[in-house]
């Protein structure tokens, strides 16, 4: 969220004859570990360009629609998808593991080291399987 957050500002920010298309959500919902959220981006531009975005339209779609979904559903920053966002890796990597087993944070970043860079995009359950075995043998 962070890094989604800045680079949009620098974005913003950088002096361009070109329009932009900003891509954010609401609470930052989403699959990945960088969502930007839109609740924070329109505040910076409410505030830095004198735009006049209302945010509690925002807090209502975010009252009625996204944090019901967030109780059972939850998303946003974490240090499993934030590390194979590191490897480049897949983030069902994290997803499938994280479904069947308890692994720690650091134990997982060493999981990550075992897949072979060829493999990284190419993330199936099995696989995830067969690495995460392999991994507990050392």
């Amino acid at each position: 969220m962070l890094f989604s957050l800045t680079n949009v500002i620098s974005l913003l920010n950088y002096d361009s004859e070109r329009e932009f298309v900003i891509d954010s959500s609401v609470g930052g919902m989403g699959r990945g570990a960088g969502n930007l959220n839109t609740e924070l981006i329109l505040n910076y531009m409410n505030d830095n360009f004198g735009k006049d975005y209302k945010l509690e339209y925002v807090m209502k779609v975010m009252s009625g629609v996204v944090e019901p979904i967030f109780r059972d559903e939850r998303w946003g920053y974490s240090p499993y998808l934030f590390l194979t966002a590191l490897r480049r890796a897949h983030p069902n990597f994290a997803t499938y593991l994280l479904a069947n087993h308890k692994i720690s944070v650091a134990d997982f970043s060493e999981y990550l080291k075992n897949i072979p860079d060829d493999m990284l995009t190419k993330c199936t359950r099995p696989y995830v399987e067969e690495m995460y075995e392999k991994f507990k043998g050392n």
